[in-house]
C-alpha cells in the first residue's frame, strides 16, 4: 500500500530520499541570507504550511508552521522544537480548504510526482500567499559542474526541473525575483557550490543533493574523477586542499565578480571552463541571469498582491 496515495514513481523518489537523506541536515544547512528574503515573502501570515519540508530549513520560527514531508528519514532529522509534521505528499495536502493564511515550498518542486497538482493543492489550503522557491532548469544545467563534468546526460539529469513559466501558468500573477547565492553559502546543494569546486569531492556533500544519485552509473565517477584531476593538474598538490576565494568579492552576494579561472589557476587549480561566475543583471520576471543566481524566488499571492522588492540573498 503507498502512504497517502502516492504512485509508484513518487514512492520512488521518497524512497531516493530516505536513502540519501541520512545525514541530509549536517549538509544543507539553512544560510540565513537565503532564509530572510523567504521569509519576507511571506508579508504578514501567521499561519503556514511547508511542502516538501524536508529537515526543516527554512521554517520561520516566529509563526506558526505545519510542515508537510513525505520522507519518514527527513522527517526523523527536524531538530527538537520544529514545526510538527505531517507524513503526506504534496499533491494530496490533508488540510481543508483556506486553512492557512500562507504555503510555502523551498527546492522541492521537482521531487513532486504532479507539479500542476501540488501547486492546485496549495492555492486551496493558502488563504492569502504562497512562497516557492526553485531553479530555473537552463541556468542550472549551466553550472559549469553541469556542463563541463556531468556533460551529456545534463538535459536527461534536469528534466525534472519543472520550468518557471509552468509555475506562472498556475499562478499568472506570480512576481518572480532572484535569491542570490553567496559563495560561501551554508546550504551545500548543488548550485550553491559554483564557487567551491573542491567542494563537490565530498561523498557526504554529493549524497545530500538528488542530482548525483539520478546520474546513470559510471557518470558520478567519471566526472568526479575528472573534476579532481583538472583540480591537481597545475597545483602538484592535494585537490581537496581548500581553494582560494575569487579577488573583487565578499562572502555575501557581489554585485560584479570576474571569470573564476584565473582565481582558480592562481590557488593552483585549473577548470575545463572556470566557475562563471556572472555579473548581477537587472532582470524582469524570468529574465535568466547565471551561476551566482542561479535560484529563482517566485512569490505569489492568490489576490495578486506582492510584498514589495525583496533584497534576496542581501547579509542580515
Amino acid at each position: 500500500m503507498l502512504r497517502n496515495g502516492m504512485s509508484s514513481l513518487y514512492a520512488r523518489r521518497v524512497a531516493l530520499y530516505d536513502e540519501i537523506g541520512r545525514g541530509y541536515a549536517a549538509v544543507r544547512v539553512e544560510d540565513p541570507r537565503l532564509a530572510r528574503p523567504i521569509w519576507d515573502a511571506l508579508g504578514d501570515a501567521r499561519t503556514v504550511v511547508k511542502v516538501g519540508a524536508g529537515a526543516g530549513s527554512y521554517e520561520p520560527r516566529d509563526r506558526e508552521v505545519t510542515a508537510v514531508e513525505p520522507s519518514a528519514v527527513m522527517i526523523a532529522q527536524r531538530p527538537a522544537g520544529a514545526a510538527p509534521a505531517v507524513l503526506a505528499s504534496a499533491e494530496r495536502l490533508p488540510f481543508p480548504d483556506d486553512s492557512f493564511d500562507a504555503a510555502m515550498a523551498i527546492i522541492t518542486l521537482h521531487h513532486w510526482n504532479n507539479v500542476d497538482a501540488g501547486l492546485r493543492e496549495m492555492r486551496r489550503v493558502a488563504r492569502r500567499r504562497i512562497v516557492i522557491v526553485t531553479f530555473d532548469p537552463a541556468l542550472e544545467a549551466d553550472l559549469w559542474i553541469a556542463r563541463d563534468y556531468i556533460r551529456d546526460q545534463v538535459i536527461q539529469t534536469f528534466a525534472s526541473l519543472p520550468l518557471i513559466s509552468r509555475v506562472l501558468e498556475t499562478f499568472p500573477e506570480a512576481q518572480v525575483r532572484p535569491l542570490l547565492i553567496p559563495n560561501d553559502c551554508s546550504d551545500r546543494m548543488f548550485a550553491t557550490l559554483w564557487a567551491r569546486p573542491e567542494a563537490y569531492l565530498d561523498p557526504h556533500v554529493r549524497a545530500a543533493t538528488s542530482v548525483w544519485q539520478r546520474l546513470p552509473a559510471g557518470v558520478e565517477t567519471r566526472a568526479i574523477d575528472d573534476l579532481r584531476q583538472d583540480l591537481a593538474s597545475e597545483s602538484g598538490t592535494s585537490a581537496t586542499a581548500t581553494s582560494a576565494q575569487p579577488p573583487n568579492t565578499t562572502p555575501d552576494c557581489a554585485s560584479s565578480q570576474p571569470s573564476s579561472r584565473s582565481w582558480l589557476r592562481a590557488s593552483g587549480a585549473g577548470l575545463r571552463s572556470g566557475v562563471e561566475a556572472a555579473g548581477i543583471e537587472p532582470a524582469s520576471a524570468i529574465a535568466p541571469v547565471r551561476a551566482s543566481t542561479s535560484v529563482a524566488c517566485a512569490l505569489i499571492s492568490p489576490d495578486g498582491r506582492f510584498a514589495g522588492d525583496l533584497p534576496a540573498g542581501q547579509p542580515s
